[in-house]
């Protein structure tokens, strides 16, 4: 397998090189009302050692993990821009696993600086990368920190709705950028997740998440202070629902028939992201925390007291340094963690936290082109999954490593 990738490196490399740059821009059209038409197709490598991850056996190593799409713009007016992207990716067997969707489309029009609107599918804007998550060429990592919930990215990446947004100077207190968003997230509009689950041979099934609306915004501050940038991030999701084929012997126990659905209600589902950036000279110091807290009951277990509302308050936090050594090379090390329970963060069951501390290279090959490779030392099994990992073949402690190629056009 890892000579299969190092051959896919390898043409990637031949056919980009020997093609200029400019064939890789396209448009449609000619005027005042041309289609400018980008996109990006990224190929993953990940190989683990004692567990596997994202649902796959990663332990042999796998490339289930891959990304393509298309950008679609065009002015309508001075003010007026229309905008699409679509979506093919795999991560493992989580989400859409390959099939082509709309990951955003709207209309955008801009009075002034101050001011400006988006009407359609838009993303959510949350933290440095969430907006930016598909863009490769915008961090030096592949991987990003789990408080990005990115086993839930096809949930929360997009909603149908408005976003208002602007920036604005005050003067000696810099420079302000603000979003709020209110948007409808139904499970028609094809942002649901849908999973399997199993946990040993106690529990099986298959199910899927969705949310009726959410709103919420983004404020980032880029201080006085050279290089210093500050955001606060805020997200609620209202009625959400999860319908659930489950299996179990608990489910006899309870007089309820094997593969009977249960169907889940999140009273509310609240995300908050603080978000702290410093650049000096070649060093950027990035850190952000997150909170997610979910207020959950489940129709069918009502009459057991802790399935009639119960509150999950998960949460975590991530530092990375990284450094450009040149135009063509920069280094990224870090440590992030996530838990179950944010208020208890002593756990001494090692499935409710997920810690890792990391390094990568990012080498820009060219302008259009960026290969990546990083390392990853894990401690916790919050993400390891049951199915794919036997109870007595599990390791608390496990290194998994990544590395994936990017071009864009």
């Amino acid at each position: 397998m890892r000579i299969l990738f190092a051959i896919f490196l390898l043409i990637v490399n031949f056919i980009v090189l020997q093609v200029p740059s400019s064939v890789w821009c396209y448009e449609l059209g000619s005027g005042k009302y041309a289609i400018d038409i980008h996109g990006s197709a990224s190929q993953g490598y990940i190989y683990s050692k004692d567990n596997n991850i994202l649902v796959v056996d990663t332990e042999g190593g796998t490339f289930e993990f891959n990304e393509f799409f298309f950008i679609f713009t065009m002015n309508i007016l001075p003010n007026l821009r229309f905008g699409a992207q679509l979506l093919s990716r795999r991560f493992g067997d989580y989400g859409f696993n390959n099939q082509i969707k709309l990951d955003w489309g709207y209309f955008d029009y801009n009075v002034d600086t101050w001011l400006g609107l988006r009407l359609g599918r838009v993303k959510l804007p949350i933290g440095f990368y969430h907006e930016i998550v598909d863009i490769d060429i915008a961090r030096s990592t592949i991987w990003l920190p789990p408080l990005y919930l990115r086993e839930l990215r096809d949930f929360y990446s997009n909603g149908d709705g408005a976003v208002m947004y602007g920036s604005f100077m005050l003067n000696r207190l810099g420079r302000w950028d603000y979003q709020v968003i209110l948007a409808d997230t139904e499970q028609d509009q094809g942002n649901s997740l849908e999973y399997e689950i199993t946990h040993d041979n106690f529990l099986k099934g298959k199910g899927n998440s969705y949310c009726e609306y959410l709103y919420g915004g983004k404020l980032f501050w880029e201080s006085p202070v050279r290089g210093l940038h500050l955001g606060y991030s805020y997200m609620k999701w209202v009625d959400g629902k999860s319908n659930m084929t489950l299996e179990s012997d608990l489910l006899t126990l309870l007089g309820i028939p094997q593969g009977s659905p249960l169907h889940f209600y999140y009273d509310s589902g609240k995300l908050l992201f603080y978000s702290l950036e410093y650049t000096y000279k070649n060093f950027i110091l990035s850190s952000e925390l997150s909170r997610f807290t979910t207020e959950t009951s489940v129709d069918e277990l009502r009459f057991i007291p802790q399935f009639d509302k119960y509150v999950q308050k998960f949460g975590g936090w991530y530092v990375q340094l990284s450094y450009r050594w040149n135009n063509w090379l920069s280094t990224s090390v870090g440590y992030s963690t996530w838990y179950r329970d944010f208020h208890n963060r002593n756990h001494s069951n090692t499935y409710d936290f997920f810690r890792e501390s990391y390094g990568a290279l990012c080498f820009d090959l060219m302008d259009n082109l960026t290969f990546k490779i990083e390392a990853h030392h894990v401690n916790g099994l919050m993400y390891v999954w049951y199915d794919r990992n036997p109870a007595n073949d599990r390791k608390n402690n496990f290194m998994f490593y990544a590395c994936k190629v990017s071009m864009y056009f």
